[in-house]
């Protein structure tokens, strides 16, 4: 009975990760663009105020200019580097190092939108 649970296990696993590798080697993305309220809608105002809120829980630990162990989002050389809200959640979800990635488990679709929103908002101060 054990080895047929083990292997059922296995099998579900093998196939979960057959089903992810399947579009990657097409090249096909599996991401969905985020879509935020238009600027004159009064939940923007809520979105940036949560996004900032999580920013500051989860970002700015390390990428507040007294940190100096991460790259500051307020440069011009950082969004340079990001110049896409595609290339943020790229680099958000995935990690780089030292940066942990954030995956849905850490942070939502909706709470990346609102965080990368409110990091919109330090490019131009």
């Amino acid at each position: 009975m054990r080895f047929w649970i083990i292997s059922l296990a296995v099998l579900l696993t093998l196939g979960a990760l057959v089903s992810l590798a399947i579009p990657l080697a097409r090249g096909e993305t599996t991401e969905r663009p985020m879509i935020l309220p238009d600027a004159g809608s009064t939940t923007v105002q809520g979105a940036l105020t949560t996004g900032e809120t999580l920013y500051q829980s989860r970002c700015l630990g390390c990428h507040a200019p007294q940190a100096r162990f991460a790259p500051r989002h307020d440069t011009p050389e950082f969004w340079a580097k990001y110049p896409t809200d595609e290339a943020l959640v790229q680099v958000i979800r995935s990690g780089r190092y030292p940066m942990p990635g954030f995956g849905p488990g850490a942070i939502n679709d909706v709470q990346l939108a609102q965080i990368i929103s409110y990091m919109h908002t330090l490019a131009k101060k």
